[in-house]
């Protein structure tokens, strides 16, 4: 993995599960890791690619290998939240994380 090709920083979120005074639970998202990561709009080929693993899969968010990072996990870019349709170790060398992604509306 080229480390110039990772120029955006991202905030990678975890849901957690709170409740209030009344005893309702809400979900909250708090921020596990702020790293360095390459965002790619998915086009043409890759995209329908991509779509046959989830619908609608819309970026490719690459960064530096992680341990734990799945699909209960939200990526935030730029104030933008985008939710992880599939986290793929690429290669199996535990070296580059693939995150393909959808963003929220």
């Amino acid at each position: 993995m080229e480390a110039g090709k990772l120029r955006h920083k991202i905030e990678i979120q975890s849901p957690l599960e709170t409740r209030d005074t009344n005893g309702e639970v809400s979900m909250v998202w708090i921020a596990t890791g702020l790293v360095w990561a390459s965002v790619e709009p998915l086009s043409g080929r890759e995209l329908w690619l991509a779509q046959q693993i989830q619908s609608e899969v819309s970026v490719r968010i690459r960064l530096r290998y992680l341990r734990g990072i799945t699909t209960g996990h939200r990526v935030n870019f730029g104030g933008r939240l985008f939710d992880i349709k599939a986290a793929i170790n690429a290669a199996e060398r535990n070296e580059e994380l693939e995150l393909l992604c959808t963003e929220r509306g």
